[in-house]
């Protein structure tokens, strides 16, 4: 069995993020003693699509960047490649053998597993989604998985195999290998991802779509609902929200110690503020739809969202000029 701490053991609770496959990602990264922040380089990113001829719940036309593979690769050496199994689960023997081969080179595999199978979490037979844990070992002759949960700070817990393999969706392979750049280069790091001409752009464009969402929300709103339990897959995704505002400070606050470039770290902390209110506009999005989603409270939500957007949009706006004006010249 592989001796790998979760990552919540070496942080204070301040820090800590609300992403189970975050956690398991930076909890191997630390054992291999590497980074990992880079790959929130993309996160301040965000896509919405109008309503178009064929009605798409308001909800399933959000899109949030997940952390970049390719950033964790490129500036921390670490790969991790996912593959997603099929529905009939048809290929056990493969993942058995390749849960194997991993473990025999000394490497956890990063695996999707419904939270309702897993005795130790809270949604434990109480909500179904997926949960990302490690694989650190097998015990073949009780025929048992052994993992490690780093959201829910668990050094080991075990499953039996049948369990398991009937409910994880998918599994990533983690590869250690030579970085491309350093990841201190943090210069070139934000040309790369949010300075240049084509990433300035892109920043324009996720503002517009993010006041296309306040827009429409207002329009549409959330379903009504009658308990909290039934709003929780709702509650996931607009988690997102304050969760890629984290993601990119922290990325900040890592390029801050890099640099000791002060206008960094004032970022981080604003964008960290931003997550706060991002937060609190995911409860008021949540009390309305148990309220019977009236248009009236989203009306008046709606002003608390442009004036969010609007803050937002000039903190990433004047990371940029800072960038262009001292930065680059």
């Amino acid at each position: 069995m592989l001796n790998i701490s979760p990552v919540g053991r070496s942080i204070p609770d301040s820090d800590k993020l609300i992403c189970c496959t975050d956690d398991c990602i930076a909890s191997v990264a630390n054992w291999l003693g590497r980074g990992y922040t880079c790959m929130y380089a993309n996160t301040w990113g965000f896509s919405f699509q109008p309503k178009g001829t064929l009605v798409q719940p308001f909800m399933e036309r959000l899109d949030f960047p997940k952390p970049s593979l390719d950033y964790l690769s490129s500036f921390h050496g670490i790969k991790l490649s996912f593959t997603q199994r099929p529905k009939d689960r048809k290929d056990e023997q493969v993942l058995l053998a390749l849960l194997e081969q991993q473990l025999t080179a000394n490497m956890p595999v990063l695996v999707g597993i419904d939270v309702y199978e897993c005795p130790w979490s809270t949604g434990y037979q109480i909500v179904h989604t997926q949960h990302s844990c490690l694989v650190i070992g097998l015990d073949r002759a009780r025929n048992e998985i052994q993992l490690m949960d780093a959201f829910h700070n668990k050094h080991c817990e075990t499953l039996p195999w049948s369990i398991f393999q009937i409910n994880s969706d998918s599994y990533g392979v983690f590869e250690a290998m030579a970085p491309s750049y350093a990841p201190h280069d943090w210069k070139y790091l934000l040309e790369y991802s949010i300075c240049s001409g084509e990433k300035r752009a892109e920043l324009m464009q996720s503002f517009l779509n993010l006041e296309a969402f306040a827009a429409a929300y207002a329009e549409e709103g959330l379903p009504p609902c009658s308990s909290e339990r039934l709003m929780l897959p709702q509650n996931f995704v607009l988690m997102k929200f304050e969760l890629n505002r984290k993601r990119y400070a922290f990325l900040l606050n890592q390029l801050y110690q890099f640099s000791n470039q002060r206008p960094l770290h004032e970022a981080a902390v604003q964008m960290l503020e931003m997550a706060d209110c991002w937060e609190a506009i995911r409860f008021q999005m949540i009390k309305i739809a148990l309220a019977g989603n009236k248009e009236t409270a989203r009306i008046k939500l709606l002003k608390t969202l442009q004036d969010v957007i609007a803050a937002e949009q000039r903190i990433l706006e004047q990371l940029v000029e800072w960038f262009e004006r001292t930065v680059r010249t």
